[in-house]
């Protein structure tokens, strides 16, 4: 039987900065965290460097409204692991 394991998913709401009024730009943020993974990557960043922006990347996805995103942490088997991830 394989272990249990437990994880972190979170919304976030974006918002005008000045009026709190959600804004729907959900698909912009998320092409702009892809776009800059990407360039760490090509542009000759130190490795840890790109694997943090493509973990970054990869742990937002879209949701139903254009206003929200979502980011997820890994499984995690252990509660210090979930602190490393949900820190991270």
């Amino acid at each position: 039987m394989n272990p249990r394991s437990v994880g972190v998913e979170e919304e976030l709401l974006l918002v005008e900065p000045g009026t709190g009024q959600p804004r729907a730009v959900a698909g912009t943020v998320l092409r702009q965290v892809r776009q800059a993974a990407e360039s760490s990557r090509e542009g000759g960043a130190d490795e840890a460097t790109a694997d943090q922006a493509r973990d970054d990347a990869a742990s937002l996805e879209l949701e139903m409204q254009q206003q929200q995103l979502e980011t997820n942490s890994q499984p995690c088997h252990s509660l210090s692991d979930l602190h490393r991830e949900v820190r991270r």
